[in-house]
């Protein structure tokens, strides 16, 4: 059996799961298309002279960030298994392994859809949507600079 180069761990909490959900989304291009959306009917409500529009100006980003967060927390919910779980990795030349619940995954870097780095995590996506969890803090030394040659 070939030694790892690097190994770490996340604990997978809701935290991590809002934190991963921001990321895959790409939270910050939704909130400037709510920000348009709002600036479109406060433009629209001066030239209609439409106090309404005022309102959904407010209330349409709004309900659409309750409706997104309510969606996480239900997705959260479903995935019983998952909460407060441990998942270990394991990272060599060409792949990873993901161990949980005894059960072991390889993953060839060059599968990777693309890595997302946020101040506090890594995500291996797999997909647009899909992806592995890294929380940095967790990380050993060397495994973020590691992660940079793998996907470019």
């Amino acid at each position: 059996m070939m030694n790892s180069l690097f190994e770490t761990h996340t604990i997978f909490t809701f935290e991590e799961y809002k934190k991963f959900m921001e990321a895959a989304s790409n939270a910050k291009q939704n909130k400037l298309m709510l920000a348009s959306v709002s600036v479109f009917f406060v433009i629209l409500g001066i030239t209609q002279k439409t106090p309404l529009l005022f309102v959904l100006a407010v209330a349409y980003p709004l309900l659409m960030m309750f409706t997104q967060k309510k969606g996480v927390e239900k997705a959260y919910k479903k995935a019983t298994q998952m909460h407060d779980a441990r998942i270990d990795y394991r990272f060599y030349e060409d792949h990873f392994v993901k161990v949980f619940a005894e059960a072991e995954d390889q993953i060839e870097y060059t599968k990777l859809h693309k890595i997302i780095e946020t101040k506090t995590n890594f995500y291996l996506m797999i997909s647009k949507t899909q992806g592995f969890v890294l929380v940095k803090e967790n990380m050993p030394e060397g495994l973020a600079e590691f992660l940079g040659t793998v996907k470019k």
